[in-house]
């Protein structure tokens, strides 16, 4: 054993930590997926997606609520679009348009209106 703790040093073990992590997630992930039914599965496999992207500070806080929240303010700004957005549509465009990496679009719809509506 003394033999094996001075092959292992500190920086072997810091750099097998991720990889260990990464392993428990898929095999957990892997059982619990066995055990729910079909049309949860992808339910199951988005929330540890998203799980795994808060935590690693890829998707940021108010975007991960942003897509959790069906909650919505009433948009400040008139809706322009009422022929192909609906009021709770442009709602939500207004909202996501304060969240971090989204800013502006609203504005950008509201310019463009027949270049988005045609997308």
């Amino acid at each position: 054993l003394d033999s094996y703790g001075a092959f292992e040093d500190e920086r072997t073990r810091e750099s097998r930590i991720p990889e260990l992590i990464t392993n428990v997630t898929l095999t957990i992930g892997k059982h619990i997926k066995r055990g729910i039914l079909g049309k949860h599965r992808q339910v199951f496999e988005l929330l540890m997606c998203l799980t795994i992207l808060s935590d690693s500070n890829i998707l940021p806080s108010d975007q991960l609520g942003f897509l959790l929240s069906s909650d919505t303010p009433q948009a400040k700004q008139p809706q322009p679009t009422s022929s192909w957005l609906t009021n709770e549509q442009w709602n939500s465009l207004c909202h996501l348009s304060t969240i971090t990496g989204f800013d502006g679009l609203a504005v950008d719809v509201e310019k463009r209106l027949k270049r988005w509506r045609d997308w």
